[in-house]
């Protein structure tokens, strides 16, 4: 399931920033981490199962804390994408990049990056090279939903909560 996972946000990642590993190699580079995080007594494998090291986590809670917002700009877009897949490009951008100042102002977040509005264009254009949109900017909406209900999990409640408020409105 983790690299079902990575596999659906590297593309994302990749781009923005600027990754070289290739799609192909995931899985061997999920392995590896997850076994150094095992040896750094941060998680336990045991075969298919992982659990979390509750005596050494804050490890994983600062790697965890390196990618938060970039996920909250991701889940703000998606679940945008969901809620008005009619929406064209331009819209989108705008809206997201809205909620985005607005989710910053509730919850401190200053990144600059965090807002950009070209951050939000990329992401757009990665969303057409992965094929959640079509050329004409139309939304597959069952593969765009799996990742946004993936990205919501992956956010604590309360920001989630603004997001889907603020997407509401």
């Amino acid at each position: 399931k983790i690299q079902e996972n990575v596999a659906q946000i590297y593309p994302f990642l990749k781009k923005e920033l600027f990754l070289s590993y290739q799609e192909e190699d995931l899985n061997d580079l999920v392995v590896k981490t997850l076994n150094e995080f095992a040896e750094q007594k941060m998680i336990c494998l045991d075969g298919n199962k992982l659990e979390i090291n509750q005596s050494n986590n804050q490890p994983l809670v600062l790697l965890g804390r390196t990618i938060t917002e970039t996920l909250q700009r991701y889940s703000i877009a998606m679940n945008l994408l969901v809620a008005y897949p009619e929406l064209g490009k331009s819209d989108l951008e705008q809206k997201s990049q809205d909620i985005a100042q607005r989710l910053g102002r509730l919850h401190g977040i200053n990144a600059p990056e965090f807002f950009d509005k070209g951050v939000f264009t990329a992401m757009f254009n990665t969303l057409k090279q992965q094929e959640y949109l079509d050329s004409d900017g139309n939304c597959d909406k069952k593969k765009t939903q799996k990742f946004a209900k993936l990205l919501f999990t992956l956010l604590y409640p309360e920001v989630k909560l603004t997001i889907e408020e603020s997407i509401h409105q």
